[in-house]
């Protein structure tokens, strides 16, 4: 009964504690205006704000301090109460029933202290959270004004921006404005908070980290010169997306492959159809990553499109392998790189190798292959050349994805 006493005290003042803490976090509350769920937050950042959120929570770790010694208390208490009760169960089995009622009751109240605790510590981990966050934006906020010069009242709409997107699509709005700032140093001052939202969207779908996803955009935008267009990146990002659903890639190979090598094919007159099909095939039959491949296809199009440098792995494409080349397509093939006095695109030529593949000994292949895409990167041709079907599939796939990566986000966020 004295254990049962003492046990009962130390909860009453646990209890005066959690009133202590309920009111700490109702201050808290009032200055963040925000809900300590970890999803929907709304901090307006101001140094004002700051100062007294901090007082509050100073408050606040002293009531948590206290309660946690408490509960200490409580578990040592408690602790003493089951020792005692184990060393007398024994006599007070032979003498009456009551022993199971007590001990149980001892054993209620150490779970209570348990809850409370649980409840403490992720209090303290949601304050930490939103602390960070609220830092978190600050700092991006700044980040984003200082390259765009942007007004208070265009700050402010970009902060409610982000805390909708990121509601949206299950990020946070330090997340959300991290990306802004990728974009804004890119010079996309005036559609930030679209290709903001792309990016997301992208995240999500394709599982990538946010960095890869922004640097992606921009690539691929300034590559095909879109402008920013929120509707053609979508329709990439859609084509990409439906492809990678239906084939033995991903969109970590695709966006890799297409932020290195994108610029060179849109240079030489290349659908971003046509290269994320030749991607798409060669990634899929090879298993290699989307940037050796696209390393490789960029020495297949410089070669056939006579594009003169050095590549990434050492490759150079200078008069000699170009020469070579056109002279093993023209000796195995009878395909000329020429028309009309004017180059021929790759993906033509490439075309109608594929249509004259099975025609060709597995000497005249591997001599094609070596001389179009290099001794390092003849294999991603043969892929190429092995399976132009899918290539062709791929294709399709692209053009007949409108909605897709929306239906998949929309699926992803009910999961």
């Amino acid at each position: 009964d004295v254990q049962k006493s003492h046990t009962f005290g130390s909860m009453n003042l646990m209890t005066t504690d959690r009133q202590k803490i309920d009111s700490q976090l109702f201050g808290i509350d009032t200055i963040l205006s925000k809900s300590l769920n970890g999803k929907n937050i709304k901090i307006t950042v101001s140094s004002s704000g700051i100062t007294r959120a901090a007082n509050q929570a100073e408050k606040l770790n002293t009531n948590l301090s206290n309660a946690s010694a408490n509960a200490e208390k409580v578990g040592t208490t408690a602790s003493k109460g089951m020792s005692n009760a184990a060393q007398s169960a024994e006599k007070a089995a032979k003498s009456t029933q009551n022993f199971s009622v007590g001990l149980g009751s001892i054993v209620g109240n150490m779970l209570k202290i348990q809850a409370v605790n649980a409840v403490i510590n992720g209090t303290t981990r949601a304050i930490k959270f939103a602390f960070d966050e609220m830092k978190n934006v600050d700092t991006e906020m700044v980040n984003i004004r200082k390259v765009t010069g942007f007004t208070a009242d265009e700050m402010e709409r970009l902060e409610r921006s982000a805390y909708t997107l990121a509601s949206k699509y299950g990020r946070t709005a330090s997340k959300v404005l991290q990306g802004g700032t990728t974009f804004a140093r890119a010079g996309y001052t005036d559609q930030i908070e679209q290709l903001s939202e792309l990016s997301l969207l992208l995240q999500n779908v394709g599982d990538l980290q946010a960095d890869d996803a922004a640097k992606f955009i921009v690539a691929t935008d300034k590559a095909y010169k879109l402008g920013g267009s929120y509707e053609s990146l979508m329709s990439i990002i859609d084509g990409l997306d439906n492809i990678t659903n239906k084939n033995a890639t991903d969109m970590q190979k695709m966006t890799d492959g297409m932020t290195i090598a994108g610029s060179v094919f849109a240079e030489s007159g290349e659908s971003v159809e046509m290269f994320a099909a030749l991607l798409g095939t060669a990634t899929a039959n090879t298993q290699r990553s989307g940037s050796e491949v696209a390393r490789g296809l960029r020495t297949i199009l410089m070669n056939l499109r006579q594009i003169r440098g050095e590549t990434e792995d050492g490759e150079l494409i200078n008069g000699e392998s170009i020469a070579a080349a056109s002279k093993a397509l023209k000796d195995y093939a009878g395909i000329s790189t020429m028309e009309g006095g004017q180059l021929r695109k790759a993906s033509d030529v490439l075309t109608e190798l594929a249509g004259k593949w099975d025609d060709l000994s597995e000497t005249q292949r591997a001599a094609v292959s070596e001389a179009v895409a290099g001794k390092r990167q003849a294999n991603i041709l043969m892929a190429l050349m092995g399976d132009w079907e899918s290539v062709q599939k791929m294709m399709e796939e692209y053009e007949n994805a409108a909605g897709t990566a929306a239906s998949e986000n929309a699926a992803y966020m009910d999961s």
